[in-house]
């Protein structure tokens, strides 16, 4: 079953692929956007506990 979604995504890149090329950078940029929120948060809670 995973293998028949596999396989339909991959088809849908091939066919679409400005659309997916749209879709990954948005993904990538969220991800990498939540990441940096996630630092940031870490940093700040060990500073406040320092002090």
């Amino acid at each position: 079953m995973v293998k028949a979604f596999f396989k339909v995504a991959f088809r849908n890149f091939v066919n679409e692929r400005f659309f997916s090329l749209i879709n990954l950078a948005g993904l990538s940029i969220g991800i990498a956007v939540a990441l940096l929120i996630a630092v940031f948060i870490a940093h700040e809670v060990r500073l406040r506990s320092l002090s």
